[in-house]
C-alpha cells in the first residue's frame, strides 16, 4: 500500500510539474527589450507622456509631434520606452525620452499607467543637423535601402552623417558609406512614414 501511494503521489506531482512548464512556455518572456512598430496604443501613451512631461517640466501646452522611436519591455505589466519629438506652446521642438509603466491588467481594462523618468535630449544649434535621434534612424533605413537595391554582395556599411538638408516630409542627407575597404559619400533622400520610420525614396553619388 505504501509503495502504491508512493507511485500516486510520484505520477501526480510529475503531471502538475508538467502543467506548470507548459504555461511556462506560453507566457512571454520577462526582461527583454524589444523594438516595435507605434500603433495607436503606443500613440496614445505617448501623447500621455508628454502631457505628463509638460507639466512635470513647467513647459507649457507641450504637445506630441511623432514618436521616433519605441522599445517595450515585459516586466509586472509592460514598461515602453519611447523616444518624442514635441512641441511648446511657443512652437519650438524638444525631443524627449521618456519611460511608461503600463502597470498589469493590460489596457482593455484600463490599467493604470505611470510615466516612471524623462529626460530632454540636448538639442541641435541652429542650422545643423536634425536630432541625433532622427538622423542616426533615418540615416540606417537609407543604408537599408541602398542595400537592398544593390547588386553586391558586400553590404554598405554607415560611417558618418555627414550632413542633413531637412525637408517638409524628410530630409535630404550625404552620407560616409564604407563598402568592404572602399569608402564612399553618397546622397540620399529620406521620407518620414507612419509608424516613426523612415524609407529611402532616391541615392546617387554625392557632388
Amino acid at each position: 500500500m505504501r509503495r502504491g501511494a508512493l507511485s500516486a503521489f510520484v505520477l501526480s506531482f510529475a503531471l502538475v510539474a508538467s502543467g506548470f512548464a507548459s504555461v511556462a512556455s506560453m507566457s512571454p518572456l520577462l526582461g527583454g527589450k524589444s523594438e516595435r512598430a507605434v500603433d495607436d496604443h503606443a500613440q496614445q501613451l505617448a501623447a500621455y507622456a508628454v502631457t505628463e512631461i509638460g507639466s512635470k517640466a513647467n513647459v507649457p501646452d507641450l504637445s506630441l509631434v511623432r514618436v521616433t522611436k519605441l522599445s517595450t519591455q515585459v516586466v509586472a505589466g509592460i514598461k515602453y520606452y519611447f523616444t518624442v519629438e514635441t512641441k511648446d506652446k511657443a512652437g519650438k521642438v524638444r525631443h524627449y525620452e521618456a519611460q511608461v509603466w503600463e502597470k498589469p491588467g493590460g489596457y482593455d481594462n484600463s490599467a493604470p499607467v505611470e510615466l516612471t523618468s524623462y529626460k530632454e535630449l540636448s538639442q541641435t544649434p541652429a542650422g545643423g543637423s536634425e536630432d541625433a535621434a532622427w538622423s542616426g534612424a533615418a540615416a540606417q533605413a537609407a543604408v537599408a535601402g541602398i542595400n537592398m537595391r544593390s547588386n553586391s554582395l558586400v553590404p554598405y556599411e554607415l560611417v558618418e552623417v555627414a550632413s542633413t538638408t531637412p525637408l517638409d516630409n524628410g530630409a535630404k542627407m550625404v552620407l560616409r558609406l564604407r563598402r568592404g575597404d572602399k569608402h564612399e559619400a553618397m546622397e540620399v533622400h529620406v521620407e518620414r512614414r507612419e509608424g516613426g520610420r523612415y524609407g529611402l525614396l532616391n541615392f546617387g553619388p554625392a557632388p
